[in-house]
């Protein structure tokens, strides 16, 4: 099965123990005992813009939130940063994504939807959308629950699909959300998060150029 945005945004929270009381819509009511809060008990409303928590099928190719890892923060890692973005020539209705690692200069491409690759871009550029994206809202459920990102890694390829995690820092725990490596960096975007690929994503898709 695969997962939009939406259904990040609701793994996510699953991660942070946060029960969705109420879906009307594109209405979302909150509940958390937090353990982050003095206050036993929070309700929010969040809309999801153009969205819903149903699982859905994707242009962009993507693997269950659900597959055991071994930690990032435990791997050797490379930080690697967003150089460039170009429409894809083999894959129509997608885009390339270009992550370049500073120091040996190799370069990874990985292939990501038409609505992830806007989400990535329309931040790099400074751009200011009329309505938050879903991306602006994980953003802010992230930062309303006294959570930061600390990193996004992507940690394997496989079979030509990539795997990422995004780590949370709360006050009191690391949190670890399997993400597709899109969503996580238009996240790493939003949130000035450092990237990082680990030894085996360089070694197996990393590009020397020129």
């Amino acid at each position: 099965m695969n997962y939009n945005e939406a259904d990040f945004v609701q793994y996510a929270l699953q991660q942070m123990e946060i029960p969705i009381l109420n879906r009307n819509g594109n209405i979302l009511t909150l509940q958390a005992a937090f353990r982050w809060k003095s206050k036993a008990e929070i309700c929010t409303a969040f809309r999801l813009n153009n969205g819903s928590f149903l699982p859905s099928t994707t242009s962009e190719r993507s693997v269950s939130l659900l597959k055991p890892t071994s930690h990032p923060a435990r791997m050797n890692k490379y930080e690697v940063f967003v150089i460039a973005m170009a429409e894809s020539e083999s894959q129509r209705g997608h885009y390339v994504l270009i992550l370049e690692e500073p120091i040996s200069k190799r370069r990874i491409p990985i292939i990501v939807g038409t609505n992830e690759a806007q989400a990535i871009a329309i931040h790099l550029e400074g751009l200011q959308p009329s309505r938050p994206l879903t991306h602006d809202l994980c953003q802010t459920i992230i930062q309303k629950l006294g959570a930061k990102a600390k990193e996004v890694c992507i940690y394997q390829i496989q079979q030509d699909i990539f795997y990422a995690k995004l780590l949370l820092q709360g006050p009191k725990e690391l949190l670890e959300i399997e993400s597709r490596p899109s969503d996580a960096i238009a996240l790493a975007v939003r949130m000035h998060c450092p990237l990082y690929v680990s030894d085996q994503v360089l070694e197996e898709a990393g590009l020397f150029v020129g």
